[in-house]
């Protein structure tokens, strides 16, 4: 059963200048091993994950599916030997005095699934704080979602 966890942060800085942080590329290489500082749509990056020291994923993929400047989304489908599924979904959007960035990531790894969404819920917290979050709000819950490869992870109404 895959799980879905959202992370909300509320920031002081404007929606447009949090949109232009997250499409930096971050401790990511492309498929030749070359470093990029920006993501594309449709880039495929690669980078290191491990799990507490003990589950290491090494060629860790993350492929860029869609970037919207206008409405402030990247949505990413993401990809290694353990993983059957990790959709991550950032829409920032503006609010009265700066903005809100929620990150939403749907993860299925078999047996791993709860630990992984732990995992996700703790580093993308991390990530956050890291940018100065003013408040930051985390959810893990069981993902209803009909995931199939025709379709599309997030719909028009999330």
């Amino acid at each position: 059963m895959s799980r879905e966890v959202t992370i909300k942060g509320r920031y002081l800085e404007s929606a447009d200048q949090l949109f232009e942080c997250a499409c930096l590329a971050e401790k990511v290489s492309g498929p030749d091993g070359s470093s990029t500082d920006r993501l594309q749509k449709g880039g495929i990056y690669y980078t290191a994950m491990a799990v507490g020291g003990y589950f290491k994923f090494r060629k860790h993929q993350v492929e860029v599916r869609m970037i919207c400047p206008a409405a402030r989304i990247i949505e990413s489908k993401e990809t290694d030997g353990a993983m059957r599924l990790w959709r991550h979904r950032l829409h920032i959007k503006p609010m009265n005095g700066g903005a809100v960035w929620v990150d939403r990531i749907i993860i299925d790894a078999g047996i791993f699934t709860p630990i992984l969404a732990r995992y996700a819920k703790f580093i993308y917290k991390k990530r956050h704080k890291r940018r100065n979050v003013i408040a930051v709000e985390t959810f893990v819950s069981r993902s209803y979602r009909a995931i199939k490869p025709g379709l599309p992870t997030f719909q028009a109404a999330d």
